[in-house]
Protein backbone atom coordinates (compact mmCIF):
# COMPACT_ATOMS: atom_id res chain seq x y z
CA UNK A 1 0.00 0.00 0.00
CA UNK A 2 3.00 2.67 0.93
CA UNK A 3 4.38 2.11 -2.27
CA UNK A 4 1.08 3.11 -4.19
CA UNK A 5 0.46 6.29 -2.10
CA UNK A 6 4.28 7.42 -2.89
CA UNK A 7 3.28 6.72 -6.60
CA UNK A 8 0.60 9.23 -6.53
CA UNK A 9 1.96 11.40 -4.42
CA UNK A 10 4.63 11.25 -7.01
CA UNK A 11 2.03 12.36 -9.79
CA UNK A 12 0.29 14.47 -7.98
CA UNK A 13 2.77 16.55 -7.20
CA UNK A 14 3.90 16.59 -11.10
CA UNK A 15 0.79 17.39 -11.82
CA UNK A 16 0.52 20.42 -9.58
CA UNK A 17 3.78 21.47 -11.05
CA UNK A 18 2.51 21.59 -14.52
CA UNK A 19 -0.90 22.79 -13.90
CA UNK A 20 1.34 25.95 -12.02
CA UNK A 21 3.46 26.15 -15.03
CA UNK A 22 0.91 26.85 -16.87
CA UNK A 23 -0.97 29.02 -14.42
CA UNK A 24 1.90 31.59 -14.11
CA UNK A 25 2.36 31.42 -18.08
CA UNK A 26 5.65 29.62 -18.27
CA UNK A 27 4.58 27.02 -20.61
CA UNK A 28 6.37 28.37 -23.96
CA UNK A 29 3.34 28.20 -26.59
CA UNK A 30 5.92 30.38 -29.35
CA UNK A 31 5.73 28.71 -32.50
CA UNK A 32 9.44 29.71 -32.82
CA UNK A 33 10.03 28.13 -29.57
CA UNK A 34 10.64 24.68 -29.36
CA UNK A 35 8.85 22.17 -26.80
CA UNK A 36 10.68 20.90 -24.02
CA UNK A 37 12.26 17.68 -24.61
CA UNK A 38 9.84 15.74 -22.40
CA UNK A 39 7.09 17.31 -24.12
CA UNK A 40 8.27 16.61 -27.69
CA UNK A 41 8.44 12.63 -26.70
CA UNK A 42 5.30 13.12 -25.24
CA UNK A 43 3.51 14.41 -28.30
CA UNK A 44 5.56 12.03 -30.75
CA UNK A 45 5.16 9.04 -28.93
CA UNK A 46 1.18 9.83 -28.44
CA UNK A 47 0.86 10.35 -32.29
CA UNK A 48 3.12 7.62 -33.54
CA UNK A 49 1.35 4.98 -31.55
CA UNK A 50 -2.50 6.95 -31.87
CA UNK A 51 -1.86 6.59 -35.21
CA UNK A 52 -0.20 3.12 -35.45
CA UNK A 53 -3.81 1.72 -33.42
CA UNK A 54 -6.06 3.66 -35.73
CA UNK A 55 -4.33 2.74 -38.82
CA UNK A 56 -3.85 -0.80 -38.54
CA UNK A 57 -7.11 -2.57 -39.78
CA UNK A 58 -6.94 -0.56 -43.14
CA UNK A 59 -6.58 -2.62 -46.20
CA UNK A 60 -4.34 -0.40 -48.91
CA UNK A 61 -5.18 -0.93 -52.24
CA UNK A 62 -2.52 -1.29 -54.91
CA UNK A 63 -0.78 2.27 -55.22
CA UNK A 64 1.30 1.49 -58.11
CA UNK A 65 -2.05 2.54 -61.06
CA UNK A 66 -0.78 5.37 -63.24
CA UNK A 67 -3.74 6.74 -63.36
CA UNK A 68 -3.63 7.23 -59.49
CA UNK A 69 -0.10 8.30 -59.15
CA UNK A 70 -1.10 11.26 -61.74
CA UNK A 71 -4.21 12.60 -60.00
CA UNK A 72 -1.50 12.41 -57.03
CA UNK A 73 0.42 13.93 -58.11
CA UNK A 74 -1.48 17.04 -58.80
CA UNK A 75 -2.96 16.90 -55.47
CA UNK A 76 0.65 16.52 -53.62
CA UNK A 77 2.17 19.39 -55.28
CA UNK A 78 -1.01 21.85 -54.77
CA UNK A 79 -1.45 20.88 -51.18
CA UNK A 80 1.42 19.52 -49.44
CA UNK A 81 4.53 20.89 -51.30
CA UNK A 82 3.91 24.34 -49.56
CA UNK A 83 4.66 22.66 -46.20
CA UNK A 84 6.66 19.43 -46.81
CA UNK A 85 8.25 20.40 -50.16
CA UNK A 86 9.37 17.50 -52.51
CA UNK A 87 12.19 16.25 -54.49
CA UNK A 88 14.07 19.92 -56.07
CA UNK A 89 12.04 22.24 -54.52
CA UNK A 90 11.52 24.14 -50.88
CA UNK A 91 8.90 24.30 -48.82
CA UNK A 92 7.20 27.93 -48.59
CA UNK A 93 9.25 30.11 -46.51
CA UNK A 94 6.07 30.63 -44.03
CA UNK A 95 6.52 26.66 -43.30
CA UNK A 96 9.60 27.55 -41.32
CA UNK A 97 7.38 29.27 -38.87
CA UNK A 98 5.39 26.13 -37.73
CA UNK A 99 6.66 24.25 -34.89
CA UNK A 100 6.78 21.25 -35.32
CA UNK A 101 8.24 21.42 -38.92
CA UNK A 102 6.86 19.33 -41.68
CA UNK A 103 8.94 16.84 -42.48
CA UNK A 104 10.85 16.84 -46.02
CA UNK A 105 8.53 13.38 -46.86
CA UNK A 106 11.15 12.91 -49.79
CA UNK A 107 14.49 12.43 -47.51
CA UNK A 108 12.37 10.13 -44.56
CA UNK A 109 13.77 6.74 -44.19
CA UNK A 110 12.81 3.63 -46.46
CA UNK A 111 9.87 1.78 -44.32
CA UNK A 112 10.42 -1.82 -43.10
CA UNK A 113 6.83 -2.38 -43.46
CA UNK A 114 5.82 -0.79 -46.54
CA UNK A 115 2.23 -1.23 -46.49
CA UNK A 116 1.71 -0.68 -42.46
CA UNK A 117 3.57 2.31 -43.69
CA UNK A 118 1.34 3.23 -46.22
CA UNK A 119 -1.99 2.45 -44.22
CA UNK A 120 -0.34 5.12 -41.37
CA UNK A 121 0.50 7.74 -44.19
CA UNK A 122 -3.40 7.58 -45.54
CA UNK A 123 -4.36 7.69 -42.13
CA UNK A 124 -2.28 10.66 -41.80
CA UNK A 125 -3.75 12.58 -44.53
CA UNK A 126 -7.39 11.84 -44.10
CA UNK A 127 -7.35 13.04 -40.28
CA UNK A 128 -4.52 14.76 -40.14
CA UNK A 129 -2.46 15.92 -36.44
CA UNK A 130 -3.73 17.66 -33.57
CA UNK A 131 -1.66 20.72 -32.61
CA UNK A 132 0.72 19.90 -35.52
CA UNK A 133 -0.75 22.32 -38.17
CA UNK A 134 -1.15 19.22 -40.60
CA UNK A 135 -5.02 19.31 -41.71
CA UNK A 136 -7.41 16.24 -42.36
CA UNK A 137 -7.66 16.66 -45.80
CA UNK A 138 -10.17 13.80 -45.56
CA UNK A 139 -12.82 16.24 -45.11
CA UNK A 140 -12.44 17.94 -48.84
CA UNK A 141 -10.91 14.90 -50.58
CA UNK A 142 -12.73 11.87 -51.86
CA UNK A 143 -10.95 8.16 -50.22
CA UNK A 144 -9.64 7.70 -53.91
CA UNK A 145 -7.56 10.73 -53.82
CA UNK A 146 -6.30 10.31 -50.46
CA UNK A 147 -5.39 7.44 -51.38
CA UNK A 148 -3.74 9.24 -54.56
CA UNK A 149 -1.92 11.26 -52.62
CA UNK A 150 -0.77 8.07 -50.27
CA UNK A 151 0.55 6.63 -53.48
CA UNK A 152 2.66 9.44 -54.04
CA UNK A 153 3.74 10.35 -50.44
CA UNK A 154 5.23 6.44 -50.41
CA UNK A 155 6.90 6.91 -54.08
CA UNK A 156 8.38 10.48 -53.13
CA UNK A 157 11.73 8.92 -52.00
CA UNK A 158 12.28 7.05 -55.04
CA UNK A 159 12.50 10.36 -56.70
CA UNK A 160 15.09 12.56 -58.44
CA UNK A 161 14.42 16.40 -58.68
CA UNK A 162 14.17 15.63 -62.25
CA UNK A 163 11.42 12.62 -61.73
CA UNK A 164 9.27 14.96 -59.01
CA UNK A 165 9.03 17.78 -62.07
CA UNK A 166 8.34 15.37 -65.09
CA UNK A 167 5.72 14.08 -63.13
CA UNK A 168 4.26 17.57 -62.20
CA UNK A 169 4.24 18.53 -66.10
CA UNK A 170 2.52 14.81 -66.64
CA UNK A 171 0.17 14.69 -63.67
CA UNK A 172 -3.56 15.23 -64.09
CA UNK A 173 -4.83 18.86 -63.73
CA UNK A 174 -6.51 19.35 -60.28
CA UNK A 175 -10.03 19.50 -60.81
Amino acid sequence: MKPLLVVLAALAAALAAVAAAVSLGLFEVAATEPHWRPVEWLLATARDRAVAARAGDLAVPPLDHPRLLRRGIALYDRHCVPCHGAPGVDPSPWAWGLNPFPPPLHDAPTPEDPTGHAARTYWVVANGIRMSGMPAFGVALSEEETWAVTAVVERLRELSAEDYAAMVRAGEPER
